[in-house]
């Protein structure tokens, strides 16, 4: 479900987004509501916090931060500022 920045996402929206039916779309947010990743109104569905625990096994398994952890701890202690990493996807940054 990629782009859900707005807090909410439209069965029709989603099913046009993801190339797919609305049947297909709506498919995949009831399992998304079923296993908590997602709620609904009924009407909209949104994203839960959940969701977060899934960046944090990626996290917990990719080599890329583990690499980049101490020299981005090593910035922050010599700037005094905070410092951020992110991952290009095709066009889309994460």
């Amino acid at each position: 479900m990629h782009g859900i920045g707005h807090g909410d996402y439209r069965r029709r929206l989603s099913g046009d987004h993801l190339g797919s039916s609305r049947t297909a779309a709506r498919r995949c947010l009831l399992t998304l509501k079923h296993l908590d990743y997602a709620a609904t109104d009924s009407k909209r569905f949104w994203l839960t916090t959940r969701v977060l625990r899934l960046d944090q096994s990626y996290l917990e398994s990719a080599r890329l931060p583990c690499i980049l952890q101490p020299f981005l701890q090593r910035v922050t202690a010599g700037t005094q500022e905070s410092a951020h990493v992110s991952v290009m996807d095709g066009d889309e940054i994460f």
